[in-house]
């Protein structure tokens, strides 16, 4: 679709964004505890209460962005600048509880970017291009996760774990509105091409609206029955969890056990 390209790179560097300010807690934990004077258990609840949020709004968001609600880009542009805003917030929080809700709100931003970058993407791209479309848009999450680490890490050492925050999240609030020059391609406009019973299932869904929750019902017991689709969402899980656990917690490692400085 035109613009593919230009919406590819913008999303890439939107979502490097999007996981340095993720990241950016774990690299300045040990300043963070110190200075608020939280315990461990404490300085993980702030990434817990992102994750809850965002598994609930990515729920509210995908419904908007599948009834079209509301044009899909300013729901991407007020998310970024959103979840950016927050970031920078939380650099202000002074205890737990206002650090948590500045975290958790976060979640809120990243959830609308999360659930309708994706299938933009595929929307700009018909499948025999979508994967490598999806490699490009996938490799920037860890480059950013990369920079938050980075950036957090040498910033909370020398200037503060605040600054840390604010320099990530700003940024985001910048390049917000950029997505709101992008070409929007019509939702689904490759899956007619790609599935040629898609065609027929639109005609008859728009001849039996009134039975949306039977049909609704029918899908989902049709997605979790199909079992690589199953084993997939599991293997997805198992790495998140893997990620999850290794990101929070193995720069404080390095720090109480290796003895290496902050910064490095």
């Amino acid at each position: 679709q035109p613009g593919a390209r230009c919406a590819l790179f913008t999303l890439s560097c939107i979502n490097a964004l999007n996981f340095a300010d993720r990241y950016v807690p774990a690299a300045v934990k040990t300043s963070m505890e110190k200075d608020l004077q939280i315990n461990d258990w404490q300085s993980a609840l702030p990434s817990m209460a992102m994750t809850a949020v965002f598994t609930v709004a990515s729920l509210i968001f995908g419904f908007l962005a599948d009834r079209e609600i509301l044009d899909r880009r300013i729901i991407l542009a007020s998310g970024i600048a959103f979840w950016s805003f927050a970031t920078a917030l939380a650099g202000f929080a002074q205890d737990l509880i206002q650090l948590v809700v500045f975290r958790a709100l976060v979640g809120v931003g990243e959830a609308a970017f999360a659930t309708i970058a994706s299938p933009m993407i595929a929307d700009f791209y018909p499948g025999p291009q979508r994967n490598r479309a999806y490699t490009i848009f996938g490799l920037s999450a860890p480059v950013g996760a990369a920079i938050g680490f980075g950036i957090g890490s040498m910033l909370g050492a020398h200037l503060g774990w605040r600054y840390a925050f604010f320099v990530c999240g700003f940024p985001g609030v910048m390049v917000a509105f950029s997505v709101l020059v992008l070409n929007d391609p019509p939702m689904g406009i490759n899956d007619d091409a790609e599935d040629p019973m898609h065609l027929e299932d639109s005609e008859s869904d728009e001849s039996s609206e009134s039975d949306a929750p039977k049909r609704w019902f029918q899908e989902e017991k049709q997605l979790l029955g199909n079992v690589y689709f199953f084993l997939a969402t599991m293997g997805s899980v198992a790495i998140q969890f893997a990620l999850g656990g290794l990101t929070e917690w193995y720069p404080t490692f390095l720090v109480r056990f290796a003895e290496m400085p902050e910064s490095m």
